[in-house]
């Protein structure tokens, strides 16, 4: 595959249980590229897990936290990026992902989602 020159980055974007982070490690292998997980971000950069964050913060908070990484990984360099599933809800998020990088839809039905998600604990929007 061949980007643009001025596209660097790969993000990845699907409901939660798409295969996100799954397509991403095995993609940026692939690509000899860096493998970013943008939650792994916030969790790291906050401190706490997301479901802490959706709890003592709620939703909004966590939001911002997201954009304001979306932001930092605009700089990234040969990347590919897993995003929160949320991520795409916000414009700014859209326009400084659609700026830099290529934006991969991972298309998944809520069914499989479901089966891939059944033993999960740490989905706060799933709770």
């Amino acid at each position: 595959m061949t980007l643009p020159a001025n596209k660097t980055k790969i993000y990845l974007a699907g409901i939660m249980g798409s295969g996100k982070s799954s397509v991403g490690k095995i993609l940026a292998a692939r690509l000899g590229w860096t493998f970013l997980d943008a939650d792994l971000i916030i969790e790291n950069h906050a401190g706490k897990s997301i479901p802490a964050i959706f709890a003592s913060e709620g939703e909004g908070q966590f939001r911002e936290l997201e954009s304001r990484v979306v932001r930092r990984l605009a700089s990234a360099q040969r990347a590919v990026i897993a995003l929160g599933g949320g991520a795409l809800e916000r414009e700014d998020n859209r326009e400084a992902i659609l700026q830099n990088g290529l934006l991969v839809w991972l298309n998944v039905s809520p069914e499989v989602a479901a089966k891939r998600l059944i033993h999960s604990e740490n989905r706060p929007l799933l709770s």
